[in-house]
């Protein structure tokens, strides 16, 4: 961990790096905004939702990230959650 200062906090706080993955816009587009083109990878290994205000403030604030593409994996992953709902929405 790191300590980074907070802006205009005028304290010191510790921020470990925060993995974003990227898995394109078309995601937003094909699920009607219901994903989002970023998540977060948590640290249990599971994603969260993220966008890019998160990330605006989060920087603005000190907080590192790692921003990456997805693994053709992660990409597997997210093509099903989107087919998933998709398909929940056609019922």
């Amino acid at each position: 961990m790191s300590k980074r200062k907070s802006r205009g906090r005028g304290r010191a706080r510790q921020t470990k790096m925060r993995e974003i993955v990227f898995i394109g816009r078309s995601f937003y587009s094909q699920s009607q905004s219901m994903m989002s083109p970023i998540y977060e990878k948590l640290e249990n290994g599971s994603y969260q939702r993220f966008d890019y205000g998160y990330l605006e403030t989060g920087l603005e604030e000190g907080e590192t990230f790692h921003i990456r593409q997805a693994t053709a994996e992660e990409m597997g992953y997210f093509t099903k959650v989107l087919h998933d709902m998709n398909r929940r929405q056609e019922k």
